[in-house]
């Protein structure tokens, strides 16, 4: 690395206080020390504020900003973005940590290649278990034949084909979690939606993977906790509605990702991306229908019929009849009653 730019780390946090210690920590511990924090609170109820102002009498580096309304994850970002005084951004969620090495690892590979962002590869934690291949390395392998991007030392230099390839092949690689991005590209991108309450990473990565090549660091730097009050942490029935809350918003975010989409003139195969968007928001307005089925069956019907309009499918066809059926049977039995 040939300079030390200063980086600027946003934490969005809200009644965090038990969790949020580990990722400050980690921030602290990484080897590259040129940076500043930001945490940011969307107005917590517990002790975040006094949590974070012991870190801040402790390290000046650190800083506690307080929301002025509750904005969510897209909107305390924003703030940081906002306040932030670094040449780079890098954001990390509260209840997870970074690896001493993702700081520099990032840097190094920008400064070197002269890019404006990258990313690194993650660690899930799942019932406390750790789950490395979240990137199927046949699909990396895969995407690296037919790309052919530049592989530098541990990393994989993306060409701009990359955001059409991924959405075709359906290659997940990337987390706003590991980003680290140069801040001037805000200004020709935009920031974070904050109308998507969920999901919104997706759509800002969207416009961030139009016009620029990046780099993907194939070695572990992140770990994400797979915890209970995760906005997209839905393992059994009691998680409905978090389920639904969460695929609405995706829905949401992949119709606007379609509109980037039409609107460009960067995407060879146009018809196959939408294609496979269509196909995505078919599958979540599914998952919707069956999470209503029980309950609220006209907004089940809604979520079925939305799910066969976006793609073609005899499977909902089939819950349609069964749940129509289901029905007609339900209403003769109560009237014979």
């Amino acid at each position: 690395m040939k300079e030390h730019p200063l980086v600027s780390i946003l934490i969005p946090t809200f009644n965090r206080e038990k969790l949020l210690p580990e990722a400050i920590d980690s921030v602290v511990s990484q080897t590259y020390q040129r940076w500043e924090l930001l945490v940011v609170d969307d107005r917590s109820t517990d002790d975040t504020k006094q949590l974070v102002e012991k870190y801040t009498k402790e390290d000046d580096r650190i800083k506690y900003l307080f929301n002025e309304y509750p904005k969510g994850v897209a909107g305390g970002r924003n703030f940081g973005i906002d306040n932030a005084k670094g040449e780079y951004i890098s954001f990390i969620d509260s209840d997870d940590k970074w690896l001493p090495h993702h700081l520099e690892d990032s840097l190094n590979i920008i400064t070197d290649q002269t890019l404006k962002f990258c990313f690194s590869l993650w660690i899930q934690e799942l019932n406390g278990q750790l789950i490395y291949d979240n990137v199927k390395p046949d699909k990396l392998q895969h995407a690296i034949e037919i790309l052919k991007p530049d592989i530098i030392d541990n990393a994989i230099i993306w060409p701009k084909g990359f955001y059409e390839y991924s959405i075709i092949n359906w290659l997940y690689c990337t987390v706003v979690a590991t980003l680290v991005v140069k801040k001037d590209i805000f200004e020709e991108v935009g920031k974070f939606d904050e109308n998507l309450l969920a999901t919104a990473d997706d759509e800002f990565l969207s416009r961030l993977f139009h016009n620029n090549n990046f780099a993907l660091i194939r070695n572990y730097s992140y770990l994400w906790r797979w915890g209970k009050d995760n906005i997209c942490a839905f393992t059994n029935r009691k998680d409905q509605d978090k389920l639904i809350y969460h695929r609405k918003y995706a829905i949401r975010s992949r119709q606007i990702i379609k509109r980037h989409v039409r609107q460009s003139d960067k995407f060879k195969d146009l018809r196959g991306c939408i294609i496979e968007l269509d196909r995505t928001i078919a599958e979540y307005c599914l998952e919707i229908a069956r999470a209503y089925k029980k309950d609220r069956r006209l907004r089940a019907l809604y979520y079925y019929v939305k799910s066969v309009y976006y793609n073609y499918d005899p499977v909902p066809l089939r819950e349609i009849r069964y749940m129509l059926i289901a029905g007609i049977k339900n209403a003769f039995a109560s009237r014979l009653s």
